[in-house]
């Protein structure tokens, strides 16, 4: 009797806890946001870049959440880097209750002055810009980042596409000028070792120094690949 007054003792103390429904999976992980992080970074560049001068992220990539345990949640930056014009790249580490569980990499801009050129008049595609179609000027954000800041850049370089007034002056927006032109004669040179040959040609394209164009040899007829070295001579290799 005095056994089996004990067992429905100890089953009556275990009853309710048999009868709790089971935990929810989702009660035991929490999200970290995409904002969590972007904050994280900025108070990390903030504290250990202020250098840097930046004011905030304008442009920012990572995950839009981070699913993690349950508990209390630490976010690391390491490895984080802030280029001179803005660009940003950073390793953060999720940790919880002090031990790390997961970790993303992330990048994007951050808004830090820097000056580029910027069209002062409409630049129409094909035209040669010169050092008073544009001027200096403070920017931030994504457009400071890839804006061209040294006028050698710049200057005597062909517009590859139209550029409003005002727009930032982007390296993609300019060509260096072609030195050799379209049909000139040309001397190839073909080098291997001590070996070299040389041969009268004809470009059958234009280009810069230091790009590729195609060449016809007079002699042979041959059409070859070489690389502009200079106004007048094409590097080909054998």
């Amino acid at each position: 009797m005095g056994a089996l007054k004990v067992l429905l003792a100890v089953t009556a103390a275990i009853w309710p806890l048999l009868a709790q429904p089971p935990l929810d999976a989702a009660s035991l992980q929490q999200t970290v946001t995409k904002d969590s992080i972007k904050a994280a970074l900025f108070d990390f560049v903030s504290k250990n870049l202020p250098e840097t001068g930046a004011t905030g992220i304008v442009e920012f990539h990572a995950p839009d959440e981070v699913v993690v345990p349950a508990g209390r949640v630490e976010l690391r930056v390491t490895k984080g880097i802030v280029e001179p014009g803005g660009e940003l790249s950073a390793k953060i580490e999720v940790l919880v209750d002090g031990v790390e569980q997961k970790s993303v990499w992330v990048w994007g801009t951050a808004s830090v002055p820097r000056k580029s050129f910027v069209a002062l008049r409409p630049i129409a595609k094909g035209e040669t810009v010169s050092e008073g179609d544009v001027s200096l000027k403070e920017m931030k954000g994504p457009d400071a980042a890839r804006g061209l800041s040294d006028v050698s850049h710049v200057a005597g370089h062909i517009a590859v596409k139209a550029i409003p007034a005002g727009s930032v002056i982007r390296p993609e927006s300019l060509k260096v000028p072609p030195i050799v032109k379209k049909g000139q004669a040309v001397k190839i040179i073909a080098s291997a070792g001590p070996l070299t040959v040389t041969a009268v040609g004809r470009a059958t394209e234009e280009g810069a120094r230091g790009e590729n164009i195609r060449v016809e040899n007079i002699k042979s007829g041959k059409v070859v690949i070489g690389k502009v070295s200079s106004e007048d001579t094409v590097d080909v290799a054998f």
